[in-house]
């Protein structure tokens, strides 16, 4: 299991690579959290593949293409460099998850699993967000 931290946000910057349906929902969750978001993809943000050198002065870096080896690559060089990654198609190869997010006007609940039970996250959230 992880440690749930909670941090500031504001002005932190994020590269998201990859601006798909994953990579898009969580770009969004971050700017609405106040991250100076990049995002790097051939159909959205700058247009282009991704270049080893986008990571320069990031904290925290996604990893959400639909190619594996881009994304293993990707988390390769952000844990050599010490930048905080998570990798959307692997948990083992991700130094943080990325929270499933339960918000209300006064609170904000992360969950995750320990990598593997998605589903589980999934309902758990449902059932939070109807409380709140």
């Amino acid at each position: 299991m992880r440690f749930p931290l909670f941090i500031d946000m504001k002005d932190k910057p994020v590269l998201v690579v990859g601006g798909g349906r994953i990579g898009g929902r969580r770009a969004e969750i971050l700017k609405r959290f106040g991250a100076a978001v990049t995002i790097v993809d051939m159909r959205y943000g700058e247009k282009r593949e991704f270049r080893d050198s986008d990571i320069e002065g990031k904290e925290i870096v996604l990893a959400c293409t639909d190619n594996k080896e881009v994304n293993e690559h990707i988390a390769k060089i952000c844990k050599e460099k010490g930048i905080l990654v998570s990798r959307a198609d692997s948990a083992e190869d991700s130094t943080f998850f990325f929270p499933a997010l339960c918000e209300s006007e006064n609170i904000c609940v992360g969950l995750v699993s320990n990598g593997d039970k998605h589903t589980l996250v999934k309902e758990t959230a449902e059932k939070i967000r109807r409380l709140l």
